[in-house]
């Protein structure tokens, strides 16, 4: 059997060439209607576009390139939804006829010469990438020489860029009322980096919350920075140990702070849900196992990634920018016992 091709798809549907190419690349210019029933087509036949000769002709790679945060040795600051996040990229990718690329970004590397990489070397067509700066060198250096990105997260910069962001300022806002609410006074919050642009939002909505509760906060007495810790365990033993009081109210940004925090305190015998509460951001379902009470909020790494790719597609179909910036929310409170 002949492999299917383009022309198959317009012989079946009974479409022209050009409305079924556009379509198949999610041209904005074709209803919505013709878009899915050319694609369904396609996925009947098992289509699958000629890249290589599609990129001769267009110059083209088809591959979008993500450049996505890990764990070097020692650390601790592992996210453990990136693979629902690598997962929600893929999908409307090859729908699209692209292939994901990822690649690893640790803190020994320089991020900025991993982005000119990908650009010098014609390795993809658009990069997404994470971990945003309030003047982010990276952002900037590929507004300059006009290459299509997306971050996740974003910036102060002056110019426009497409970006797809989750309110971490509302997130902490909403996390440290609740916790107010309790009557917790004392409040921690943890931090990967003060720099980051979702950590300083985060400071923000503490700080918010505080205000409105008339405490006093800062980020020397109220913050605890990620890469100062090697065992969150061990860590929660120290103050539970220490001669002053222990604070009353934490708030993690995942499931694995949560989790080793709560193994030092269920440790050193602190009754937790009664003497402190603990509120975490989570990506995975891991915290229905858990054997103490938390306050979760949910993020969707995989609607993250799905958001992410769908609005770099549109980017590479000549959207507009502004067209191109989506801000969400977590899903919460959850009441886990």
């Amino acid at each position: 059997m002949s492999r299917p091709t383009l022309k198959t798809i317009v012989e079946k549907s009974g479409l022209s060439v050009a409305t079924v190419s556009r379509a198949l690349k999610n041209d904005p210019a074709v209803r919505p209607e013709t878009i899915e029933r050319v694609k369904k087509i396609a996925r009947e036949i098992n289509y699958k576009p000629n890249s290589s000769g599609i990129s001769l002709r267009t110059g083209k790679s088809f591959v979008v390139c993500a450049i996505l945060p890990v764990s070097g040795p020692g650390e601790n600051n592992g996210d453990m939804g990136t693979l629902s996040l690598v997962d929600g990229l893929t999908t409307p990718l090859l729908e699209a006829g692209y292939h994901l690329m990822v690649l690893p970004d640790s803190s020994s590397q320089n991020s900025i010469e991993l982005v000119k990489y990908v650009v010098d070397k014609n390795l993809a067509d658009a990069l997404i990438i994470n971990r945003t700066l309030p003047n982010d060198a990276r952002v900037r250096y590929l507004n300059s020489v006009d290459f299509p990105f997306i971050t996740f997260g974003r910036t102060e910069l002056s110019f426009e860029h497409p970006f797809y962001d989750v309110d971490n300022s509302d997130f902490t806002y909403r996390a440290a009322t609740e916790l107010l609410k309790n009557g917790r006074k004392d409040i921690r919050l943890f931090m990967p980096n003060e720099n980051f642009s979702y950590t300083v939002h985060q400071f923000s909505g503490l700080r918010r919350a505080a205000y409105e509760f008339g405490i006093e906060i800062s980020m020397e007495e109220n913050v605890v920075l990620e890469s100062e810790i090697s065992s969150y365990r061990e860590f929660a033993r120290k103050q539970s140990a220490a001669p002053s009081c222990v604070p009353d109210g934490w708030i993690c940004g995942s499931e694995s702070i949560a989790l080793g925090l709560a193994a030092g305190f269920i440790d050193s015998n602190i009754d937790i849900g009664r003497e402190l509460d603990i509120v975490m951001l989570e990506t995975t379902s891991i915290s229905r196992d858990f054997t103490f009470p938390v306050i979760s909020y949910f993020q969707d790494m995989h609607e993250v990634g799905k958001n992410l790719s769908k609005m770099i597609l549109s980017r590479l179909n000549n959207e507009k920018v502004e067209c191109l910036q989506k801000l969400d929310v977590v899903n919460g409170p959850f009441f886990r016992k």
